[in-house]
């Protein structure tokens, strides 16, 4: 079954494309435009994936999104407060009744290598800002 964006939880990357040759007519601006909007697809997409303490459910939840519930969110119809992951059809709990640690010692490894306090801070209308007074020359 192949992942879709629209209902799957999926980080986009970026990739910096190869900048234009300046003998081909090529618009420069055109250029920094569809990397901005690159960037900010890539920076939205972090921000979606990262648990986020919620008291209401997300507009709209994709498989795999995962949020901290709290007050006055109930997705469990139970008074539950904690991690919960959304299957594509309903949230669950992340954690068993037992309160055990469900992660893997993959998982575990995985999570170690995320910057702490990581966070997708800037828009694509500051980081332009940024580049305002950057010249060709200093891209490449």
């Amino acid at each position: 079954m192949a992942l879709s964006d629209v209902v799957d939880m999926i980080i986009k990357r970026y990739a910096r494309r190869s900048l234009p040759n300046l003998d081909v007519d090529v618009s420069i601006p055109q250029y920094l435009q569809t990397e901005l909007r690159d960037l900010e697809a890539a920076m939205n997409s972090m921000a979606d994936a990262s648990v986020q303490v919620a008291e209401n459910p997300p507009i709209s939840p994709r498989k795999g999104m995962v949020r901290y519930a709290v007050a006055p969110w109930n997705p469990l119809s139970n008074n539950f407060s904690g991690l919960v992951v959304y299957t594509g059809v309903a949230w669950a709990n992340v954690s068993p009744a037992t309160g055990g640690n469900t992660f893997t010692a993959s998982d575990e490894s995985k999570l170690d290598g995320i910057e702490a306090s990581a966070t997708a801070d800037q828009t694509a209308a500051q980081i332009k800002t940024l580049l305002a007074g950057v010249t060709y020359a200093q891209l490449s």
